[in-house]
């Protein structure tokens, strides 16, 4: 009982967060399009072109290398996207699983995002830990439910829910994403 209301205390912070974070985001865009002539996007633009990331996050992680990662069965692994900024990839539990696994990045705003998530999360999700063991920075939910990493300006998150998997295979799962970054 109490795994349960932990995870539903995470998914409220994270509810909380991206609300948050996609309203300054907005804000964010807002203030770019009321430049004269769009200086500001063209710029931004130019300087995304050259070092633009895969953008499937279903490339990042297959869903063989999270199969072997973890010694769990998926039987499927299924992209989407949120905008051009965010891609996901849902993989499915296979025979003697129960648990979904799902994988998100987000390409552009990854450090304020982490910046919330560091600062709300404690205070709202006792258990919630952050620190810098993974990339630039990382957070882990309580039972290690999910796990944030910061590479650059690149936000990866893994949610593995209440599986089975040992908190070395989540982290060596969220290694193996940020190499790809």
């Amino acid at each position: 009982m109490k795994a349960i209301a932990c995870l539903i205390a995470c998914l409220i912070v994270i509810g909380v967060a991206s609300a948050v974070f996609a309203s300054r985001v907005r804000h964010t865009q807002a203030a770019t399009t009321s430049l004269p002539g769009g200086l500001l996007r063209a710029a931004v633009k130019s300087s995304d072109a050259p070092s633009k990331p895969v953008r499937d996050a279903c490339v990042l992680l297959t869903r063989e290398e999270l199969s072997a990662g973890t010694s769990l069965s998926f039987v499927s692994a299924e992209s989407a996207r949120n905008g051009d900024d965010e891609s996901s990839c849902n993989y499915a539990p296979g025979t003697g699983n129960i648990y979904p696994v799902t994988l998100t990045v987000t390409f552009r705003h990854g450090k304020a995002a982490m910046e919330l998530i560091q600062g709300v999360a404690p205070s709202m999700v006792p258990g919630s830990q952050g620190g810098a063991s993974l990339g630039d920075a990382s957070f882990f939910l309580p039972l290690d439910v999910s796990v944030y990493a910061l590479k650059g300006d690149v936000l990866v998150n893994i949610g593995f829910g209440l599986g089975a998997e040992t908190k070395e295979q989540k982290i060596a799962l969220v290694r193996k994403v940020l190499s790809r970054l």
